[in-house]
């Protein structure tokens, strides 16, 4: 069967494009709109209107990167003045509380800066993980099914070098997110920021 979703989600709709099939709403997403072209497979960041799945709660969104607001399966900034949770720390997914993972997404929005809020996991500090979702549909495990293999919140998955599998390891800014006192932050190892690792970088 076809990933519904992830043919749908975010293509542009509106009276030039046409209507969203049933399931989805045609919608103002900002968040959409300021992404680049390639951020999405099927984006159409150049509509102001975007196809996204009607929801009841979090649980009916497939993608752990959306979250229920106002009925539709919706982006969710974060960071900076979008008033949710800071950079490469904790934020809230939707009207749950801080119940995501803020992590930049890239480095020319928002004052050099644009953060999205996905949809943390219950795996511990240090733990093994899933690969950190990408912000590509249908290419790797992204859904709120698998939260049981995805970070807590404010954390990454993040494979060191020299190490074989990935594990959770803090999110760090080197400035307001800040590592433990034996830790360094790995600037440069995610977009806009870095992760704690042990010891010197």
């Amino acid at each position: 069967m076809p990933n519904l979703e992830g043919q749908i989600q975010f293509a542009g709709c509106g009276e030039l494009l046409g209507p969203c099939p049933c399931d989805f709403r045609c919608a103002t997403d900002p968040a959409v709109s300021l992404m680049p072209s390639t951020f999405f497979d099927n984006a159409s960041t150049s509509s102001l209107t975007f196809c996204e799945l009607e929801c009841q709660s979090n649980a009916d969104c497939l993608y752990n990167l959306t979250a229920c607001v106002n009925g539709v399966c919706a982006l969710v900034p974060c960071g900076g003045d979008a008033g949710n949770g800071f950079y490469n720390s904790s934020c809230s997914m939707g009207d749950e509380t801080a119940d995501g993972t803020c992590t930049t997404a890239f480095d020319d929005a928002d004052a050099g800066r644009f953060a999205i809020c996905y949809q943390a996991g219950t795996v511990k500090l240090g733990g093994l993980c899933a690969p950190n979702p990408t912000y590509s549909y249908g290419t790797t495990v992204t859904t709120h099914a698998y939260l049981s293999e995805i970070c807590e919140p404010g954390d990454i998955c993040f494979e060191a070098s020299g190490s074989n599998y990935p594990r959770c390891v803090q999110q760090c800014d080197g400035t307001t997110v800040l590592c433990a006192p034996n830790q360094t932050c790995l600037l440069g190892s995610i977009a806009g920021g870095g992760v704690c690792v042990d010891g010197g970088a």
